[in-house]
């Protein structure tokens, strides 16, 4: 047996360190890896259950949503028919009661997963039913979807599950969907409910699910179940009411992991936009772990196997690494450096001694990594923002920072140089934020290269579309210095929309000989790149160019909007665009009136066209959109061509809409020759306006305005008339005669004919 002194000279306490810590990090990545590796395969099986689950309650809710969406738009089938506009303005008349009720009866046909119909009118408080029963509404438990529906004007609402009595007096689960009608106006009479059976829902769902252990079912996001079987069958108690919050205040779609019923369960979910319910799924996970015994009891083996494997390695590892260490201590105390002799004072041992070693490396290491920072480019640009926008106006402070950041300006003149991506309001409106950061980014690449071929500068982004540039000159081309600005930017403005087919324009303010008035130039070539509204994109200012000489009062012409709003109103558009050409002339011609001016004049004969409509009784939505908004699309125009276009354009538009207005009575004529040679056929509104070319809601108020009667009310006596002279003139059966002027059921005409003229169309003939 060996010494202890013996084992501590052969093995020094700092072998003893290196095979303590080559064994910790063997062993504990050893120790990490099979845990995760254990870890991973759950999450493994984890994640494929929670992918299948989610992907198959995605089909099951897109299979129910397609579903739903076909008895929906029967609904809106349903809702648009004129016989319940009809029964709900005359709800005593039983002949419109007769129509609505084959109308109600025939709908559960169409649809398998639909259980009944219901109509509820406000009128007469009654309720008609597929059934055929007509009832007063009470209240019933059947009939609370009426009370429940709250405000149905502008959508459908889907109400919860509830349990109903069905024609055979058993007890069904449906669903109801239920919605404001008549559907195409905007005067709602009543309701109309679609019952729709849960247990098909249900049943559907459960013959899509792919896993036998999963609970499948539908909920809204006040916790009612709405078709399907959770595994805790009641969802809103404390324990499930947590999970169901949890998913309420999540994303569309998602799974998580919920103790139900003491069980740690996945929960998928995936929540339906089109319903506003929630498609949830719950899989208990304990046959997951029983499937991974196996893998628990090999992964501790391998651990074992692999840990003393370690022991081994870490015995080498220590004993190769020591003799390397030392002799770096050696080699660093052999250097001439005083310190060393500190170091080996204050050392115990190798690492104490190298830890104060390497101190001295990184001490110049960070006197490197600053001297890194200061040249930074991001400092170059704020000192450029700050002598733009005169935060920096000491000389002094101005050299200091010159000094500093080793910036190269070697004469006594200055000049900013502004350069302007043009239409960038229509270019942002267009492109994603990144896209237009990259065109900046380009374009200031290329005026960087360009301008450094002749001058030294500084440049910074002073704006979304801007780019500035502090150009120092040399004394000898002060005096060409506009013809050499010009003709690099010349050359920008070429490779800008030769690589991407964009315009840039230039703004160069005065030339000034100290550097603390480059804010100054700054704010000359902002004033200047606003006469770009006159001379238009893609070109050159220099506010040396501008003169006080060109100054002439500008006067908003009103007598001009005068005429323009005359022959609007007379569809003159000849004359409108003459009147139009002459205020553009003279903004033209006269190069200092502002800015402000022009936007100014032309937002007041903006102001004059929606006038002129305003006075006609037109909308300006009528004309353009419910959302358009004509003065945000002048804004976004830069120069005087392009608004004037825009208005000409607009005016075009309004004068147009206006003479198709006059164009009403002859629109009506037309269609009242449509009907009266078309009337046996089944018309609808919308055909009619097509066959007219006008809007459907326009064209029924032109032609009550014209005829004083509604589309419909105007084929219904045509059809009267016709029938007259056919009873008198021929010898054709009522049978006959209803068929020819449109009705398909002799019994609807006959009741429709008693309606209008009192008497039986027999009689009529007969002459009583």
């Amino acid at each position: 047996m060996l010494k202890p002194s013996i084992f501590l000279s052969k093995f020094n306490r700092t072998f003893l360190i290196y095979f303590v810590s080559y064994f910790l990090v063997i062993i504990i990545p050893i120790i990490v890896i099979g845990s995760f590796s254990y870890l991973v395969s759950i999450n493994a099986l984890e994640n494929e259950l929670s992918n299948s689950s989610g992907n198959s309650l995605i089909q099951i809710r897109t299979a129910i949503e397609n579903t739903l969406d076909e008895i929906d738009k029967l609904s809106i089938q349903t809702g648009i028919d004129a016989r319940i506009y009809a029964y709900g303005n005359n709800t005593d008349s039983n002949y419109f009661l007769t129509e609505l009720l084959d109308l109600t009866r025939d709908i559960p046909s169409k649809n398998r997963n639909i259980q009944s119909i219901k109509m509820y009118f406000k009128t007469n408080n009654m309720i008609i039913s597929s059934s055929g029963i007509l009832s007063a509404y009470k209240g019933e438990i059947a009939n609370r979807w009426v009370e429940n529906s709250g405000n149905t004007s502008r959508k459908a609402i889907w109400l919860p599950t509830q349990s109903i009595p069905n024609y055979d007096g058993d007890i069904d689960k449906v669903i109801t969907l239920v919605r404001s009608v008549p559907v195409n106006t905007e005067k709602k009479l009543g309701l109309l409910a679609v019952n729709i059976h849960e247990a098909k829902l249900s049943q559907a769902m459960e013959n899509m699910k792919i896993n036998s252990h999963s609970a499948i079912y539908i909920t809204d996001d006040h916790k009612n179940l709405i078709s399907g079987k959770p595994l805790n069958t009641d969802i809103t108690n404390d324990r499930s009411s947590e999970y169901i919050n949890k998913i309420l205040g999540s994303g569309n779609q998602g799974h998580f992991i919920a103790g139900i019923n003491k069980t740690p369960t996945l929960v998928c979910y995936a929540k339906s936009s089109y319903t506003g319910w929630i498609f949830v799924s719950e899989t208990p996970l304990t046959y997951l772990t029983q499937k991974l015994s196996f893998i628990q009891n090999l992964t501790f083996g391998l651990c074992l196997l692999l840990a003393l494997v370690g022991i081994f390695i870490s015995y080498l590892l220590s004993r190769t690494m020591y003799n390397p260490i030392k002799k770096l201590m050696d080699m660093f105390k052999s250097q001439p450096d005083s310190s060393n002799t500190m170091f080996e004072a204050k050392s115990r041992d190798s690492f104490t001694f190298l830890s104060g070693a390497f101190q001295q490396v990184i001490v110049r290491n960070k006197d490197l990594e600053k001297s890194y920072y200061s040249s930074l480019p991001v400092l170059n640009e704020r000192f450029v923002l700050s002598l733009l926008n005169n935060k920096i106006v000491d000389s002094l402070e101005i050299q200091s920072q010159i000094d500093f950041l080793g910036i190269d300006f070697m004469y006594p003149n200055y000049c900013v140089v502004l350069i302007e991506v043009d239409n960038f309001a229509e270019l942002a409106d267009a492109l994603t934020l990144a896209d237009l950061n990259l065109y900046i980014f380009a374009i200031r690449n290329i005026a960087e290269e360009l301008l450094g071929t002749s001058f030294k500068f500084l440049s910074a982004e002073v704006s979304e579309s801007r780019l500035a540039f502090i150009v120092n000159i040399p004394d000898e081309n002060v005096n060409t210095f506009n013809s050499d600005i010009t003709g690099i930017l010349e050359q920008i403005k070429e490779s800008v929309s030769k690589f991407y087919t964009l315009t840039v324009s230039a703004g160069i303010g005065n030339i000034y000989h100290e550097m603390a008035d480059c804010g100054l130039s700054y704010r000359e070539s902002l004033n200047v790149m606003k006469y770009k509204l006159m001379s238009g994109t893609d070109t050159i200012l220099f506010y040396h160019d501008l003169s006080d000489s060109y100054k002439i009062a500008y006067y908003y012409p009103e007598k001009t909007e005068t005429l323009i709003k005359n022959n609007i109103k007379s569809g003159d558009i000849q004359k409108v665009k003459e009147y139009l050409n002459e205020i553009y002339s003279n903004i033209k011609s006269n190069y200092s009136v502002s800015y402000e001016e022009v936007y100014s004049t032309y937002n007041r004969l903006l102001d004059a066209s929606l006038s002129v409509l305003s006075d006609s009784g037109i909308q300006h939505s009528d004309i353009f959109g419910e959302n358009y908004i004509v003065y945000k699309d002048l804004a976004k125009k830069e120069t005087l061509d392009e608004i004037h276009l825009f208005i000409s354009r607009l005016f075009e538009s309004i004068v147009s809409y206006i003479s198709s207005i006059d164009k009403g009575d002859k629109n009506i004529e037309k269609a009242m020759d449509f009907i009266g040679k078309n009337f046996q056929r089944d018309l609808s509104v919308e055909s009619i306006a097509d066959y007219v070319g006008l809007n459907a809601s326009y064209f029924s108020r032109v032609f009550k305005n014209v005829t004083g009667k509604t589309v419909l009310e105007f084929i219904t006596l045509k059809r009267l008339e016709s029938s007259k002279e056919l009873l008198k003139e021929t010898n054709l059966n009522i049978a006959q005669i209803a068929q020819k002027v449109g009705y398909n059921n002799v019994h609807s005409f006959m009741r429709f004919f008693k309606k209008y003229e009192g008497i039986t169309p027999g009689d009529y003939r007969n002459g009583q």
